[in-house]
């Protein structure tokens, strides 16, 4: 009964058990036959533990200890009570990890000091479903050994962190995305050495493990400043922003950790359900810290468009609260509720757009000609904005428009360069509000890039106003507000009845 009995346990866990000699020996001795029932209700039944288990009696007393202590594990305990998602989500948290300690230390049970740590590290993998995935992640970047697990067990603030950020890399499908296999690994060195890797030869493919090892192991791991990268990492997983393109521009980089840190202490990374008002210098700093961390890929587009609909719309000082944000906020999923809502994302590109407007027409107290024309026309802007007369695309737009206009010879639009990097000083004191109401209102590279370098729009409803039409507009103004002027005072003048 207890051969057909393994046997099934062995179909079971898919597990290959047809090695000859040791199906023979499976056949005959009773005791490897309970050994393999005790693993297999344990959760711990693989090909790699079965080849280490059948010739090592050590091994086979030490599962079936095991079993009579522990029993039913207790998430399928759970599971059985209570068959919800959460449920099923701790069970198979324990069964990689029971996987991944029976294939590391089967082959080592025959000293003490292994079994008594894995004894202890299988009882924990039960109750603490956070501990299980940590063991899971050690195993799948092949550095699970007997080291690590006794580092790892200890119960003290700093492990519990250590242990938080190991769990944090658990999606190896959201840090290792297929497209990642094509990373060009010639960055990669050694950071004690500045040699490069071993695996740093593009003809060879990209090892994941091998990159987990030397970028992020190294880093959260037993180093002066592990514990800035541990709280870093867990971070943008609660934020679900941990991925291998955000560690890998945020790992080097003191000024993004430092924005990270910013936004995590503003309650931006991940988002609260509330957050604290700030000064105009304080939301500047806020907004170019997600507006930096969102062009290096590491925040995702609809958190950082949930950030910065909040740091306009509910953390600014000057101006009140919009309807309809704070529920957003204090929902199952506000970053989705936020960034899915467009009349929030509308309201907050127009307060962007309204403050670049008067950044703008604070240019009437320049030197340069050039200059007051662009603080005239943003006047003009914000006149037909508040009219309805224009969109808050097409404003924004032509805001920068009139603000990227550059004076000289051959200075035309088309020579713009696409980095931004010769843009006049106007459009550069303005870029970071006009370019987040661009984010805001998901206006597509190819339309900006139109509005900014291509020539004159004569559609029937044009998307941008050019510098030219613009000024044309305002002239035409000026000269009507003095015949405006001179028939209201005629009619001041006239006798009444």
């Amino acid at each position: 009964m207890s051969y057909e009995l393994a046997i099934r346990k062995f179909k079971e866990a898919g597990v290959n058990y047809t090695d000859a000699e040791a199906q023979g020996k499976l056949k005959h001795d009773t005791h490897l036959q309970d050994t393999v029932i005790a693993i297999a209700e344990l959760e711990g039944l693989t090909y790699q533990s079965w080849r280490h288990l059948h010739a090592n009696q050590q091994a086979q007393a030490f599962y079936q200890s095991l079993h009579r202590s522990i029993g039913i594990p207790l998430p399928k305990k759970n599971l059985a009570k209570l068959n919800n998602r959460k449920n099923h989500e701790t069970l198979a948290q324990y069964q990689r990890a029971a996987c991944a300690l029976a294939d590391k230390f089967t082959y080592d049970l025959d000293s003490p000091k292994t079994q008594q740590w894995v004894r202890a590290a299988w009882q924990r993998i039960q109750t603490d479903p956070t501990f299980a995935t940590a063991v899971t992640v050690l195993a799948e970047n092949k550095i699970l050994s007997l080291e690590n697990l006794i580092t790892i067990e200890q119960e003290t603030e700093e492990t519990a962190l250590l242990v938080r950020a190991i769990a944090a890399f658990d999606d190896r499908g959201r840090f290792f995305p297929p497209k990642t296999l094509k990373v060009n690994t010639d960055r990669f060195t050694d950071l004690q050495t500045a040699n490069p890797l071993p695996f740093s030869d593009p003809s060879q493919p990209f090892s994941r493990s091998g990159y987990w090892r030397r970028e992020v192991w190294f880093r959260i791991h037993d180093q002066k400043d592990s514990a800035k990268y541990q709280k870093l990492a867990c971070i943008l997983d609660d934020s679900k922003a941990l991925t291998l393109t955000a560690w890998d521009a945020m790992k080097d980089s003191r000024q993004y950790q430092g924005y990270i840190n910013l936004l995590h202490d503003n309650g931006l990374l991940p988002l609260s359900k509330t957050v604290e008002t700030v000064g105009a210098e304080e939301q500047t700093e806020l907004l170019t810290a997600v507006r930096h961390l969102h062009q290096e890929g590491i925040l995702p587009d609809n958190l950082y468009q949930a950030q910065l609909a909040i740091i306009t719309l509910a953390m600014d000082k000057q101006s009140p609260p919009v309807s309809g944000l704070t529920q957003a906020m204090q929902s199952e999923n506000p970053v989705q509720s936020i960034a899915a809502n467009s009349d929030l994302m509308n309201a907050a590109a127009q307060r962007l757009i309204h403050s670049a407007l008067d950044q703008a027409q604070e240019l009437q107290s320049s030197e340069s000609s050039t200059d007051k024309n662009k603080a005239l026309l943003a006047a003009s802007l914000e006149r037909k904005f508040n009219r309805h007369e224009l969109t808050t695309e097409q404003t924004v737009k032509s805001l920068a428009r009139v603000l990227s206009r550059r004076e000289g010879w051959f200075k035309y639009r088309r020579y713009l360069e696409k980095d931004g990097s010769d843009m006049p000083e106007p459009y550069n004191r303005g870029k970071l509000k006009i370019e987040a109401a661009r984010d805001l209102l998901k206006i597509p590279a190819p339309k900006w890039d139109q509005a900014l370098r291509c020539g004159e729009d004569k559609g029937k409803n044009p998307a941008y106003q050019t510098y030219n039409n613009l000024l044309k507009l305002v002239t035409q103004e000026d000269k009507e507000k003095p015949a405006s002027r001179k028939a209201t005072r005629t009619t001041l003048a006239e006798p009444t009845a």
